[in-house]
């Protein structure tokens, strides 16, 4: 309920700034198999599986056999310190915040229209170039503490992280 509401005070704050315009936040929660499933085909996350398996493969002071002994905690620390590169534009499955339910995905419409969608292809032409992404800021600052953001990477200008505390909004 405290999600919603400031998700409502944001909305009603971008509105009245922006007349013609609205808010639209999709507040569905993404499930484990649709993370998974989106995690499975999404090209990002091929790539940097393709980019970790190569350095992997060039890893000279990490023997890749049967006989390394070692091997185990040698790639646990080996996985630990690798950064992939390039960085796959989704969550690892279980770790997203919107399948937390602590993320919200900001858009704009027009007339019920979507003109801002949530489409890393349009943070330039349309978010940047038409100042979505400072209005939406100007909102989100003006309706409270509760959202933290944007997401800078990958570079999403509509997504925020719901970080209120929960004792705050609990029921006692």
């Amino acid at each position: 309920r405290a999600l919603l509401a400031e998700i409502d005070r944001v909305a009603q704050h971008f509105s009245q700034n922006n007349p013609g315009y609205a808010l639209y936040a999709n507040t569905n929660v993404r499930s484990l198999d649709q993370q998974i499933s989106s995690w499975n085909s999404n090209a990002s996350v091929i790539t940097a599986g393709e980019s970790l398996l190569a350095s992997l493969a060039n890893e000279s002071s990490m023997p890749l056999t049967a006989e390394n002994t070692k091997l185990p905690e040698q790639l646990k620390a080996w996985l630990g310190a690798h950064v992939p590169n390039p960085s796959p534009n989704l969550a690892a499955p279980g770790l997203s915040a919107h399948g937390q339910m602590r993320a919200i995905d900001f858009q704009i419409e027009k007339n019920g229209v979507l003109i801002a969608p949530a489409d890393t292809d349009k943070v330039d032409s349309i978010w940047r170039a038409q100042g979505w992404d400072a209005k939406l800021k100007t909102s989100i600052m003006e309706a409270g503490p509760a959202f933290q953001g944007p997401l800078v990477s990958p570079d999403e200008p509509w997504h925020y992280t719901y970080t209120t505390d929960d004792k705050e909004h609990s029921p006692d």
